[in-house]
């Protein structure tokens, strides 16, 4: 695509050329070389292209910075997604970099930080006239996550079981492999040993149906 853009002379192309090479790094766990890509198709949109194309390619960054615990970097770049996406009325995109930054928020145990930018998440979903199921259900999934590690194990339960209920209506199986491993891990510390492993089989079950090798590795560690 790189080449092709180049003889035609189409930029946001060769820009999304390097976009897609910085998705196939970071699928790779290639963090820097991602990020190299991702850099390359920034320079590229920020001359040629709109507003959205540049937004997507920031908050890439934002999330590759994160990876690397790059905490500064990662919400100067988020935060930089998010005001492009917020004038241009996308709501959805804001949504998700809402949950990215409470995700930061929470690996820094900023709690309050994090619920606050989960319910910025929530709010900002809402405003959607389609809700998408499966980002309300990462929603909640977040909210259980930061409930769980402040210990708050019931809480975390609640919100992890509310966002299976919206994968279920999608059938959204890696999600549900991952509630049903996240309210095993809850119920492990509340010490409750026979639901733990009844939801941690749950879990393996789907993720062997759907072959996702490093999440059975995960299973398996349990």
């Amino acid at each position: 695509l790189i080449n092709l853009a180049d003889e035609v002379g189409d930029v946001c192309n060769k820009a999304t050329g390097f976009f897609y090479k910085g998705n196939y790094f970071q699928d790779n766990g290639d963090i820097d070389e991602a990020l190299n890509n991702y850099f390359k198709c920034l320079e590229i949109r920020k001359s040629n292209c709109e507003l959205a194309r540049i937004a997507s390619v920031l908050q890439m960054i934002g999330n590759m910075y994160g990876h690397k615990g790059d905490y500064d970097q990662a919400y100067s770049y988020s935060y930089q997604a998010l005001a492009i996406f917020e004038s241009e009325g996308d709501y959805s995109s804001a949504a998700h970099i809402y949950l990215n930054i409470g995700v930061l928020d929470s690996e820094r145990e900023e709690f309050e930080s994090a619920l606050e930018n989960i319910d910025k998440a929530h709010e900002m979903e809402a405003r959607n006239e389609n809700i998408d199921s499966i980002m309300l259900g990462n929603v909640y999934n977040n909210y259980g996550t930061v409930y769980e590690a402040q210990e708050m194990y019931d809480t975390a339960i609640f919100y992890f079981q509310k966002a299976m209920d919206l994968y279920e209506l999608t059938n959204h199986k890696s999600g549900l492999s991952h509630g049903y491993n996240n309210i095993g891990i809850c119920y492990y510390f509340v010490g409750y040993a026979d639901s733990t492993m009844s939801y941690f089989k749950k879990s393996l079950e789907i993720r062997q149906s759907i072959g996702d090798k490093r999440a059975i590795s995960q299973s398996y560690n349990n």
